[in-house]
């Protein structure tokens, strides 16, 4: 598994560019507090969404509260 450390500013883009060069099927990464990422609900959904359409799994991790509820609606249980 790759662990990966996302900027603030990265975007899904960004993101989805960065995870295509890693060789490693499952992701980690690293979200910061206040990242772009958690300024709506859908850019986690759609970030897993196209990382799976390339054949990885992507894992959240972030020490952020909001991101935290967000990542955790994404997998389907309450924070």
């Amino acid at each position: 598994m790759s662990n990966m450390i996302l900027e603030i500013h990265d975007d899904i883009f960004q993101t989805l560019n960065k995870i295509r060069n890693l060789p490693d099927r499952d992701i980690e990464l690293e979200v910061p507090e206040g990242s772009v990422l958690f300024e709506n609900s859908l850019n986690l959904k759609l970030l897993r969404r196209e990382v799976e359409k390339i054949g990885k799994n992507v894992f959240f991790k972030t020490e952020d509260k909001v991101g935290r509820n967000l990542i955790s609606m994404l997998d389907g249980r309450e924070e």
